[in-house]
């Protein structure tokens, strides 16, 4: 008998798995990760072994503007993929001097989604198009004039949103935006 075995994977055509492998074998092939595997048997006696079949790659590209801040070398500014730009999280710096820009949540906010604007540009996007961001404050006390700013540029279907509190404290910086937005 032929079984095809489905968990926690898209559904592939064509996969089977030899009923007299341990589901635990399964697992423990790929640690947490789980996938599909053939298991190819010439009859019960046969010896089974897993042949793993390639994964699809998504093409990506790597999105870097000189309109907005230069990022640390262990992330890019944005990702392109998947028909989304992903926007790193990004602080309120000038493009040109790399200075810390306002003093107010006002005026950091809308640095940050003045560089947010910039990469999505680069990225041939737009903020029109801003599906979720995720904004990061140092203080919860901004919240209320991080959204006054916010409803200037977002004014009639925002995205998705959620904030947290910023895990470290960086001098002179407010609030940390990133964001989703379809290509």
């Amino acid at each position: 008998m032929v079984f095809t075995i489905l968990w926690l994977a898209p559904v592939r055509p064509n996969l089977s798995v030899n009923t007299d492998a341990p589901l635990a074998a399964l697992r423990a092939r790929r640690g947490s990760r789980v996938s599909l595997y053939r298991w190819a048997s010439d009859g019960p006696s046969a010896k089974t072994t897993p042949r793993k079949l390639p994964e699809p790659q998504l093409p990506r590209e790597i999105i870097y503007t000189q309109d907005a801040p230069k990022p640390p070398p262990m992330y890019s500014q944005a990702v392109r993929a998947a028909g989304l730009v992903f926007v790193s999280g990004t602080g309120p710096y000038d493009p040109k001097s790399g200075a810390v820009i306002g003093t107010t949540i006002q005026e950091q906010t809308k640095q940050c989604l003045t560089n947010i604007s910039a990469i999505l540009a680069a990225a041939g996007s737009s903020l029109s198009k801003v599906v979720s961001a995720t904004v990061l404050l140092v203080e919860e006390d901004d919240f209320k004039g991080m959204n006054e700013e916010w409803v200037k540029w977002f004014p009639a279907e925002p995205p998705a949103r959620h904030a947290a509190k910023l895990p470290v404290r960086i001098p002179g910086m407010r609030v940390s935006i990133a964001a989703i937005a379809e290509a």
